[in-house]
Protein backbone atom coordinates (compact mmCIF):
# COMPACT_ATOMS: atom_id res chain seq x y z
CA UNK A 1 0.00 0.00 0.00
CA UNK A 2 1.44 3.18 -1.14
CA UNK A 3 2.10 6.10 1.44
CA UNK A 4 -0.74 8.76 1.72
CA UNK A 5 -0.04 12.01 0.02
CA UNK A 6 -1.12 13.85 3.37
CA UNK A 7 -0.32 13.12 6.84
CA UNK A 8 -1.80 15.70 10.09
CA UNK A 9 -0.44 14.12 13.36
CA UNK A 10 -1.57 15.86 16.34
CA UNK A 11 -2.24 19.21 15.28
CA UNK A 12 -2.11 22.33 17.18
CA UNK A 13 -2.90 26.42 17.25
CA UNK A 14 -3.35 28.21 19.82
CA UNK A 15 -3.69 31.89 19.03
CA UNK A 16 -2.83 34.90 22.34
CA UNK A 17 -5.19 37.35 22.26
CA UNK A 18 -5.47 40.80 23.95
CA UNK A 19 -4.75 41.58 27.30
CA UNK A 20 -8.18 42.52 28.94
CA UNK A 21 -6.20 44.84 31.60
CA UNK A 22 -2.31 45.73 31.75
CA UNK A 23 -1.32 43.58 34.41
CA UNK A 24 -4.04 40.72 33.65
CA UNK A 25 -3.15 37.29 32.04
CA UNK A 26 -2.93 37.40 28.37
CA UNK A 27 -6.33 35.23 27.14
CA UNK A 28 -5.87 32.46 24.74
CA UNK A 29 -7.60 30.19 22.12
CA UNK A 30 -6.73 26.89 21.07
CA UNK A 31 -8.33 26.96 17.61
CA UNK A 32 -7.30 23.72 16.82
CA UNK A 33 -6.11 20.82 19.52
CA UNK A 34 -4.73 17.66 18.16
CA UNK A 35 -6.14 16.64 15.00
CA UNK A 36 -4.74 13.80 13.27
CA UNK A 37 -6.08 12.47 9.78
CA UNK A 38 -4.43 10.93 6.45
CA UNK A 39 -5.28 12.20 2.75
CA UNK A 40 -4.65 9.92 -0.04
CA UNK A 41 -4.48 10.28 -3.44
CA UNK A 42 -7.70 10.67 -5.60
CA UNK A 43 -9.45 11.33 -1.92
CA UNK A 44 -11.72 13.61 -0.25
CA UNK A 45 -11.86 14.25 2.84
CA UNK A 46 -14.99 16.00 4.28
CA UNK A 47 -14.69 18.46 7.57
CA UNK A 48 -17.25 19.09 8.81
CA UNK A 49 -18.38 21.33 12.35
CA UNK A 50 -19.81 24.66 13.07
CA UNK A 51 -18.55 28.17 12.83
CA UNK A 52 -15.59 28.42 15.35
CA UNK A 53 -14.73 24.82 15.51
CA UNK A 54 -11.63 25.41 13.77
CA UNK A 55 -12.08 24.21 9.90
CA UNK A 56 -10.90 27.18 8.33
CA UNK A 57 -7.71 27.16 10.47
CA UNK A 58 -7.32 23.64 9.92
CA UNK A 59 -7.22 24.64 6.37
CA UNK A 60 -4.90 27.31 6.64
CA UNK A 61 -2.30 25.61 8.64
CA UNK A 62 -2.46 22.44 6.20
CA UNK A 63 -1.57 25.18 3.44
CA UNK A 64 1.55 26.68 5.21
CA UNK A 65 -0.60 30.37 5.39
CA UNK A 66 -0.49 29.89 9.42
CA UNK A 67 2.53 28.19 11.25
CA UNK A 68 1.00 25.41 13.79
CA UNK A 69 1.61 25.82 17.54
CA UNK A 70 2.81 21.89 17.60
CA UNK A 71 2.31 19.20 15.75
CA UNK A 72 3.33 17.68 12.09
CA UNK A 73 1.92 17.96 8.78
CA UNK A 74 3.78 16.20 6.36
CA UNK A 75 3.17 16.34 2.63
CA UNK A 76 5.33 13.58 0.51
CA UNK A 77 7.77 13.31 2.98
CA UNK A 78 8.20 16.69 3.55
CA UNK A 79 6.77 18.65 7.46
CA UNK A 80 4.79 21.65 5.96
CA UNK A 81 5.47 23.87 9.34
CA UNK A 82 8.69 23.57 9.06
CA UNK A 83 9.46 23.88 5.10
CA UNK A 84 12.01 26.69 4.41
CA UNK A 85 11.77 28.83 1.88
CA UNK A 86 12.66 26.75 -1.23
CA UNK A 87 10.17 24.01 0.24
CA UNK A 88 7.28 26.22 0.73
CA UNK A 89 7.55 27.49 -2.61
CA UNK A 90 7.87 24.23 -4.39
CA UNK A 91 4.93 23.21 -1.70
CA UNK A 92 2.21 25.96 -2.83
CA UNK A 93 2.65 24.77 -6.19
CA UNK A 94 1.64 21.57 -4.97
CA UNK A 95 -1.22 22.90 -3.00
CA UNK A 96 -4.08 25.08 -3.84
CA UNK A 97 -6.77 26.81 -2.42
CA UNK A 98 -10.45 27.30 -3.59
CA UNK A 99 -12.29 30.03 -1.36
CA UNK A 100 -16.04 30.56 -0.15
CA UNK A 101 -16.46 34.14 -2.04
CA UNK A 102 -15.69 33.49 -5.94
CA UNK A 103 -15.35 37.32 -6.94
CA UNK A 104 -13.86 38.19 -3.79
CA UNK A 105 -10.62 35.90 -4.00
CA UNK A 106 -9.88 37.25 -7.79
CA UNK A 107 -8.29 40.48 -8.26
CA UNK A 108 -10.63 43.06 -10.23
CA UNK A 109 -8.00 45.06 -11.78
CA UNK A 110 -6.82 42.04 -13.47
CA UNK A 111 -7.97 39.73 -16.88
CA UNK A 112 -8.55 36.45 -16.18
CA UNK A 113 -6.19 35.38 -18.61
CA UNK A 114 -3.52 36.84 -16.40
CA UNK A 115 -5.81 36.02 -13.17
CA UNK A 116 -5.45 31.97 -13.99
CA UNK A 117 -1.53 32.67 -15.47
CA UNK A 118 -0.38 34.13 -12.52
CA UNK A 119 0.22 30.68 -10.94
CA UNK A 120 2.06 29.46 -14.04
CA UNK A 121 4.38 32.99 -14.15
CA UNK A 122 5.53 32.70 -10.57
CA UNK A 123 6.45 29.15 -10.32
CA UNK A 124 8.36 29.88 -13.72
CA UNK A 125 5.60 27.23 -15.42
CA UNK A 126 4.71 28.47 -18.85
CA UNK A 127 5.26 32.02 -20.89
CA UNK A 128 4.55 33.48 -24.13
CA UNK A 129 2.34 31.49 -26.39
CA UNK A 130 2.70 28.29 -24.17
CA UNK A 131 1.23 30.55 -21.24
CA UNK A 132 -1.64 31.73 -23.62
CA UNK A 133 -2.57 28.00 -24.57
CA UNK A 134 -2.24 26.44 -21.16
CA UNK A 135 -4.65 29.29 -20.12
CA UNK A 136 -7.37 28.79 -22.77
CA UNK A 137 -6.75 24.99 -21.88
CA UNK A 138 -7.87 25.74 -18.23
CA UNK A 139 -10.81 27.86 -19.42
CA UNK A 140 -12.17 24.99 -21.72
CA UNK A 141 -11.50 22.24 -18.59
CA UNK A 142 -13.95 24.02 -16.47
CA UNK A 143 -16.34 24.86 -18.51
CA UNK A 144 -15.81 28.35 -19.70
CA UNK A 145 -15.17 29.44 -23.33
CA UNK A 146 -11.44 30.55 -24.41
CA UNK A 147 -12.51 34.00 -25.19
CA UNK A 148 -13.72 34.58 -21.32
CA UNK A 149 -9.82 35.34 -21.24
CA UNK A 150 -10.11 38.74 -21.75
CA UNK A 151 -12.89 39.82 -19.56
CA UNK A 152 -12.88 40.71 -15.92
CA UNK A 153 -14.67 38.86 -12.97
CA UNK A 154 -16.85 41.40 -12.60
CA UNK A 155 -18.39 40.20 -15.83
CA UNK A 156 -18.82 36.65 -14.71
CA UNK A 157 -21.83 34.67 -12.65
CA UNK A 158 -21.04 33.70 -8.91
CA UNK A 159 -20.86 30.41 -10.70
CA UNK A 160 -18.82 31.40 -13.25
CA UNK A 161 -16.57 33.61 -11.15
CA UNK A 162 -16.25 29.69 -8.91
CA UNK A 163 -15.31 27.87 -12.60
CA UNK A 164 -12.00 30.76 -12.52
CA UNK A 165 -10.95 30.03 -9.46
CA UNK A 166 -11.01 26.40 -10.08
CA UNK A 167 -8.83 27.06 -13.09
CA UNK A 168 -6.39 29.17 -11.00
CA UNK A 169 -5.81 26.29 -8.79
CA UNK A 170 -5.54 23.50 -11.30
CA UNK A 171 -2.91 25.78 -13.06
CA UNK A 172 0.29 24.53 -11.31
CA UNK A 173 -0.70 21.43 -11.34
CA UNK A 174 -1.59 20.69 -7.73
CA UNK A 175 -1.92 16.98 -6.01
CA UNK A 176 -4.59 18.98 -3.03
CA UNK A 177 -6.58 21.23 -3.37
CA UNK A 178 -8.33 22.54 -0.12
CA UNK A 179 -11.37 23.74 -0.87
CA UNK A 180 -12.50 26.02 1.75
CA UNK A 181 -16.63 26.42 1.73
CA UNK A 182 -15.97 26.17 -1.92
CA UNK A 183 -19.77 26.18 -3.12
CA UNK A 184 -21.93 27.99 0.23
CA UNK A 185 -22.06 31.03 -1.38
CA UNK A 186 -23.46 29.33 -4.93
CA UNK A 187 -27.46 28.65 -5.42
CA UNK A 188 -28.40 25.58 -5.55
CA UNK A 189 -28.72 24.36 -9.35
CA UNK A 190 -25.16 26.08 -9.60
CA UNK A 191 -23.50 23.91 -6.64
CA UNK A 192 -24.43 21.05 -7.93
CA UNK A 193 -22.98 21.80 -11.61
CA UNK A 194 -19.41 23.04 -9.71
CA UNK A 195 -19.77 19.56 -7.72
CA UNK A 196 -20.10 17.26 -10.58
CA UNK A 197 -17.14 19.40 -11.90
CA UNK A 198 -14.53 19.33 -8.87
CA UNK A 199 -15.77 15.31 -9.00
CA UNK A 200 -14.51 14.94 -12.96
CA UNK A 201 -11.53 16.77 -12.06
CA UNK A 202 -10.76 14.65 -9.58
CA UNK A 203 -11.26 11.44 -11.54
CA UNK A 204 -9.54 12.68 -14.87
CA UNK A 205 -6.28 14.27 -12.23
CA UNK A 206 -6.30 12.05 -9.59
CA UNK A 207 -6.80 14.83 -7.69
CA UNK A 208 -6.83 14.94 -3.60
CA UNK A 209 -9.56 17.38 -1.80
CA UNK A 210 -9.71 18.43 1.71
CA UNK A 211 -13.19 19.71 1.44
CA UNK A 212 -14.87 22.22 4.16
CA UNK A 213 -18.75 22.84 4.36
CA UNK A 214 -21.02 23.48 7.19
CA UNK A 215 -23.35 21.80 4.33
CA UNK A 216 -23.76 18.19 5.34
CA UNK A 217 -25.51 17.01 2.18
CA UNK A 218 -22.67 18.86 -0.26
CA UNK A 219 -20.17 16.76 2.64
CA UNK A 220 -22.14 13.56 2.03
CA UNK A 221 -22.05 13.46 -1.70
CA UNK A 222 -18.17 14.73 -2.35
CA UNK A 223 -16.69 13.00 0.83
CA UNK A 224 -14.89 9.52 1.08
CA UNK A 225 -13.75 10.11 4.58
CA UNK A 226 -15.17 12.64 7.13
CA UNK A 227 -14.08 14.94 10.25
CA UNK A 228 -16.40 16.21 12.76
CA UNK A 229 -15.22 18.97 14.48
CA UNK A 230 -16.12 20.66 17.77
CA UNK A 231 -14.73 23.72 19.61
CA UNK A 232 -11.23 22.38 17.87
CA UNK A 233 -11.16 18.81 18.70
CA UNK A 234 -12.13 16.12 16.21
CA UNK A 235 -15.15 14.16 18.35
CA UNK A 236 -15.91 11.42 15.33
CA UNK A 237 -13.98 10.13 12.21
CA UNK A 238 -14.26 7.75 9.77
CA UNK A 239 -15.57 6.70 6.59
CA UNK A 240 -18.29 9.27 5.22
CA UNK A 241 -21.51 6.49 4.33
CA UNK A 242 -20.38 4.98 7.57
CA UNK A 243 -20.92 8.00 9.66
CA UNK A 244 -23.90 8.85 7.77
CA UNK A 245 -25.32 5.33 8.78
CA UNK A 246 -24.17 5.18 11.73
CA UNK A 247 -23.25 8.28 13.96
CA UNK A 248 -21.61 7.50 17.05
CA UNK A 249 -20.98 10.74 18.80
CA UNK A 250 -23.94 12.98 20.11
CA UNK A 251 -22.57 15.79 18.32
CA UNK A 252 -22.58 14.08 14.84
CA UNK A 253 -25.81 12.13 15.65
CA UNK A 254 -27.24 16.17 16.24
CA UNK A 255 -25.67 18.10 13.24
CA UNK A 256 -26.96 15.11 10.81
CA UNK A 257 -30.67 15.78 12.29
CA UNK A 258 -31.02 18.57 10.65
CA UNK A 259 -30.85 16.86 7.49
CA UNK A 260 -33.94 15.19 6.44
CA UNK A 261 -34.39 12.42 8.92
CA UNK A 262 -35.85 9.41 6.71
CA UNK A 263 -32.29 10.30 4.73
CA UNK A 264 -30.24 8.84 7.66
CA UNK A 265 -31.69 7.35 10.90
CA UNK A 266 -34.97 6.36 11.86
CA UNK A 267 -37.15 9.50 13.08
CA UNK A 268 -37.99 7.74 16.81
CA UNK A 269 -34.38 7.64 17.75
CA UNK A 270 -33.55 11.00 16.02
CA UNK A 271 -31.58 13.82 17.87
CA UNK A 272 -32.97 17.14 17.41
CA UNK A 273 -30.87 19.60 16.05
CA UNK A 274 -28.01 21.22 18.46
CA UNK A 275 -29.31 23.00 21.23
CA UNK A 276 -27.61 26.31 22.92
CA UNK A 277 -24.88 28.60 21.79
CA UNK A 278 -20.91 26.96 21.33
CA UNK A 279 -19.02 27.71 24.33
CA UNK A 280 -16.41 30.67 24.30
CA UNK A 281 -12.54 29.09 22.57
CA UNK A 282 -11.39 30.98 25.34
CA UNK A 283 -12.66 29.03 28.07
CA UNK A 284 -13.85 25.63 26.54
CA UNK A 285 -15.40 23.35 29.04
CA UNK A 286 -14.05 20.95 31.44
CA UNK A 287 -14.35 16.97 30.43
CA UNK A 288 -16.17 16.50 27.09
CA UNK A 289 -16.24 19.68 25.58
CA UNK A 290 -19.60 19.26 24.16
CA UNK A 291 -21.14 18.18 27.67
CA UNK A 292 -22.44 21.73 27.95
CA UNK A 293 -25.07 20.77 25.32
CA UNK A 294 -25.21 17.01 25.10
CA UNK A 295 -28.31 16.18 26.03
CA UNK A 296 -27.04 12.53 27.31
CA UNK A 297 -24.38 14.21 29.43
CA UNK A 298 -23.23 12.47 32.82
CA UNK A 299 -21.15 13.24 35.53
CA UNK A 300 -18.21 11.53 33.90
CA UNK A 301 -18.70 13.98 31.20
CA UNK A 302 -18.02 16.88 32.75
CA UNK A 303 -14.63 15.96 34.75
CA UNK A 304 -12.96 13.87 32.01
CA UNK A 305 -12.15 14.20 28.53
CA UNK A 306 -13.11 11.04 26.65
CA UNK A 307 -10.30 8.62 24.71
CA UNK A 308 -11.30 7.32 21.11
CA UNK A 309 -13.75 4.79 20.87
CA UNK A 310 -12.60 2.41 17.83
CA UNK A 311 -15.99 1.55 16.61
CA UNK A 312 -15.11 0.03 13.59
CA UNK A 313 -12.24 0.09 10.72
CA UNK A 314 -11.14 3.51 11.13
CA UNK A 315 -14.56 4.89 12.91
CA UNK A 316 -13.44 6.51 16.10
CA UNK A 317 -15.54 8.32 18.41
CA UNK A 318 -14.29 10.63 21.24
CA UNK A 319 -17.12 10.02 23.54
CA UNK A 320 -17.80 7.64 27.08
CA UNK A 321 -21.11 6.56 25.73
CA UNK A 322 -18.96 5.09 22.44
CA UNK A 323 -16.89 3.15 24.68
CA UNK A 324 -19.71 0.97 25.61
CA UNK A 325 -21.23 0.74 22.76
CA UNK A 326 -17.83 -0.76 21.55
CA UNK A 327 -17.39 -2.84 24.13
CA UNK A 328 -21.00 -4.41 23.63
CA UNK A 329 -20.01 -5.29 19.92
Amino acid sequence: MSAPLLTVQDLVKTFALPRRSIRGPRPTVQAVSGISFRLERGRTLGLVGESGSGKSTTARLITGLVRPTSGTIDFGGVDVARADRRQQRALRRRMQMIFQDPRGSLDPRMRVRDVIGEGLVVHRIASGARLRTRVDELLEMVGLRTGDAEKYAHEFSGGQAQRIAIARALATDPEIIVCDEAVSALDVSVQAQILNLLRQLQDELGLAYLFISHDLNVVRYMSDEMIVMYLGKAVETGPAARIFEEPAHPYTQALLSTIAQDEWADPQSATPGVAGEIPSPTSPPSGCRFHTRCPLAFDRCRVEEPSYAVLGEGHLAACHLSHDRAAIA
